[in-house]
């Protein structure tokens, strides 16, 4: 009876990681969104952003979350993700509990196959990188408006709050291995983020 209890033990799927459903498209009229956003003093040294999109036409924090806890990355490897109004409201900013807690990102990956200086950037992308998962695959369609205006956003919050200067923003959309996809309006997106200097 002890071994079968033992092993029933080891079967037993891992709990996902808790999303905290705290989001930042508050209809609470005394909370504004920045204050939820900062809610508590950053206990990390964040130096850059990373935005990547999910690969798919639908998604949110709740389903991103299922599929990373199925690849091993303990639920949602994001920090933030930007809504399309397929699963949650368009535009919405969902905050993943990473970001609650302070930890790092899952959004590289880090294996053996890898060198030792790419197994590095990659460890420090995840430290010091805050993550944004943009729901859309971004080689069919471009984000909508709300969900570029959104990104724009939050992406100006973090850079005022951490000194992230324009440099030190991310973009990896899209399949191409050394560009981003022409649907990302990125000239656009550039001009509307902060030169602050580091």
């Amino acid at each position: 009876m002890t071994i079968i209890s033992g092993l029933l033990l080891v079967l037993e799927p891992r709990p996902l990681a808790p999303l905290g459903d705290v989001t930042l498209m508050s209809t609470e009229v005394d909370v504004q969104p920045e204050e939820r956003l900062f809610s508590k003093e950053a206990e990390r040294q964040w130096d850059r952003i990373v935005i990547h999109d999910t690969r798919a036409s639908d998604g949110s924090a709740d389903s991103l979350n299922a599929i990373d806890a199925e690849l091993g990355k303990g639920g949602l490897a994001y920090h933030f993700v930007v809504n399309n109004g397929s699963e949650k409201q368009d535009g919405l900013i969902e905050i993943g509990y990473r970001w609650q807690r302070q930890e790092s990102g899952a959004y590289f990956d880090i294996d053996d196959t890898m060198t030792e200086a790419v197994k590095v950037n990659n460890r420090e992308f995840n430290d010091f990188g805050i993550g944004i998962a943009v729901v859309g695959d971004l080689d069919r369609k471009p984000l909508t408006d709300k969900q570029m205006s959104e990104l724009i956003w939050l992406v100006r919050q973090l850079q005022k709050q951490y000194r992230i200067p324009q440099d030190r923003v991310f973009v990896q959309v899209g399949s191409g291995q050394f560009s981003n996809t022409s649907l990302f309006r990125e000239v656009h997106f550039r001009q509307q983020l902060f030169k602050l200097i580091p």
